[in-house]
């Protein structure tokens, strides 16, 4: 369960997260648990900051993803249900050989977020998973090169 405090997540601007890593390699993240990223009170926390003049930003730029992979390679998450994202479901930067399969990636708290976004990565499989997003289910924002999607699907049951 992510914490309700901004502060609380480190990285820089636009690249704070719940699970996150930094040239990292052979990780596997699977099972049958529960990523909560409590983003209804992450936004709340961010918008009383924002109020008293205590934290600058869009909130798209300060919302935590609940899972960040940034110059990463061989990462492999399966089984899990990743909801409630203050921020994007999954962010993907400078990554390959990435794959995401059995995964239900929830998030309506911003319409500015994405179930997952990728910027500059390649070599990138999403396989029988859901996605449900008030922003777009998959963000491409360039630099991107073989992609594969298979057999997922977001909240109006429409295919990815």
């Amino acid at each position: 369960v992510g914490s309700p405090v901004v502060y609380d997540y480190s990285g820089g601007e636009g690249k704070k997260a719940l699970l996150t890593a930094f040239g990292q390699q052979n990780i596997s993240i699977s099972g049958k648990g529960v990523i909560d990223g409590q983003g209804g009170k992450v936004m709340k926390h961010i918008l009383d900051q924002q109020a008293r003049g205590y934290l600058k930003g869009t909130n798209p730029s300060v919302c935590p993803a609940l899972i960040l992979l940034d110059s990463c390679r061989n990462i492999s998450v399966e089984g899990i249900i990743l909801k409630d994202a203050g921020g994007d479901v999954i962010r993907l930067i400078q990554s390959r050989q990435i794959s995401f399969s059995w995964i239900t990636g929830k998030s309506r708290i911003s319409d500015k977020s994405a179930g997952i976004r990728l910027s500059f990565s390649d070599s990138i499989k999403i396989s029988h998973s859901f996605i449900d997003t008030s922003g777009k289910e998959i963000l491409n924002e360039g630099g991107i090169k073989e992609v594969t999607i298979k057999d997922c699907f977001n909240a109006k049951g429409e295919k990815l």
